[in-house]
């Protein structure tokens, strides 16, 4: 439905039209209408919310004692605030020892809860070349004003000596 209350209306290559109607290729917001609703009034009832993108690097030292010192990579948000997961990723950055194999993945979790959010591949800390990871979301559990944190698995890495810089992007939603 048009709202007749827009007249006159000019837009580029068409004369000016009084009726909505006509040779248009774009309207004034206020003039669209759906079930009494103004466009212009739905636009400005959404809250357009921006994702944050937190990066950690982490050195040979840290890597090899993620399992019992985990690295926070993203602060609390607040009280009645939780972090919304979007997506995750990181470079393994190859030095010249590869982590020895062992069954664990580089993981992130919220602060002081058991269950692993994001999981990248046990690969990732093998590799014998830099490489680029994406994260997987293996749980869907989140929770009030706690910090995200860089961990592993199941135990400290062994031997090896590459770094990683891990992204995680985040919306912070209000409960």
């Amino acid at each position: 439905m048009i709202n007749n209350n827009c007249n006159p209306i000019t837009i580029s290559n068409c004369p000016p039209i009084n009726d909505c109607e006509g040779c248009m290729e774009t309207l004034k917001s206020e003039c669209i209408m759906y079930n009494g609703i103004t466009l212009k009034d739905a636009l400005d009832s959404v809250t357009l919310k921006k994702s944050i993108v937190f990066e950690k690097e982490i050195n040979t030292n840290q890597a090899k004692q993620l399992f019992t010192t985990p690295i926070e990579i993203a602060p609390a948000p607040g009280i009645g605030k939780y972090y919304r997961i979007v997506s995750a990723w990181g470079k393994y950055t190859f030095n010249t020892i590869p982590y020895s194999s062992i069954v664990c993945n580089l993981v992130v979790k919220f602060r002081g809860k058991p269950t692993s959010v994001i999981q990248f591949s046990p690969a990732f800390h093998e590799e014998t070349s830099s490489a680029i990871y994406s994260g997987q979301n293996v749980a869907n559990k989140l929770f009030e004003n706690t910090a995200l944190d860089i961990s592993l698995s199941n135990q400290n890495l062994i031997n090896g000596n590459g770094s990683f810089h891990l992204y995680i992007q985040v919306v912070v939603e209000n409960l």
